[in-house]
């Protein structure tokens, strides 16, 4: 599914926030305190005062933010927006009166544009999943310059040659950065609901997987200039192409990826 699906998902406190907080109050009082003591008679006094304001508001503003942090809990956003070309079509067949609707008149695609699924709860294990990759490569993988831009530069060759496939699958490398992506995704989607999905990593490497769908549809500028959002139309359209036929009664992605994975 991914170069670092075997990485361990384990999370645990970090103190370097705390120590950014720590400075970022810390930094103000210096600067008044040097201030203060300073020779400010070559100054003229209007640039004095408004040099005073600006150092004690944002002393200020620094402790409101420790105030506000300590009354209301605030604790960094878990969510992660997700996305999926199978998940969409199972979605479209549950409420295909209301996707009729919006194709007469016109707006289908709006809508499918600002569709998503049910945001994920995995941002601090995502980011420590990604984190353990980049140790590992520094460990183990990367030695000098040449390996560093190498590490750089892998675009799922591990994952192709762990599984064997290097050869046959070999063309998908020299696809361009939103193809691959959508390549990806397709493929981890599949694997997801044809192989167990018990293990932990094949649900956070999913919600990476959707994650990245979700940026080429709504940010494609977050991922790389010039990344199109109109794969995913395009590829949708194809998908419904392949499952024109399709009516069963059990419109859920498991039952989508298998009738999918049959028919082609």
């Amino acid at each position: 599914m991914s170069d670092f699906d075997s990485a361990d998902t384990c999370t645990g406190p970090h103190w370097t926030g705390g120590c950014t907080w720590f400075l970022s109050l810390l930094l103000p009082i210096v600067a008044i305190v040097l201030f203060q003591t300073s020779h400010k008679a070559a100054y003229g006094s209007d640039d004095v005062s408004v040099t005073i304001v600006l150092l004690y508001s944002i002393f200020v503003l620094e402790m409101c933010s420790m105030g506000i942090l300590g009354v209301f809990d605030y604790e960094w956003p878990d969510t992660v927006a997700q996305r999926s070309i199978i998940g969409q079509f199972a979605c479209s067949k549950r409420h295909g009166k209301l996707m009729s609707l919006a194709t007469r008149l016109r707006c289908k695609d709006l809508l499918d544009q600002h569709w998503s699924m049910e945001s994920c709860h995995s941002s601090q294990n995502i980011t420590t999943l990604v984190r353990r990759h980049v140790q590992d490569g520094w460990k183990d993988y990367i030695t000098d310059a040449e390996s560093y831009r190498e590490f750089n530069d892998i675009r799922d060759q591990w994952t192709l040659e762990r599984e064997g496939c290097h050869g046959g699958l070999n063309w998908s490398l020299e696809k361009p950065f939103d193809e691959r992506i959508l390549i990806w995704h397709i493929a981890t989607d599949l694997c997801f609901h044809h192989m167990d999905a018990s293990i932990a990593s094949s649900q956070t490497c999913r919600e990476i997987s959707n994650y990245m769908m979700h940026l080429l549809v709504a940010n494609p500028e977050m991922l790389m200039p010039g990344s199109r959002r109109s794969l995913f139309a395009i590829a949708y359209n194809e998908l419904e192409d392949i499952l024109e036929d399709y009516e069963s009664t059990l419109v859920e992605e498991d039952n989508v990826a298998k009738q999918v994975i049959d028919k082609v």
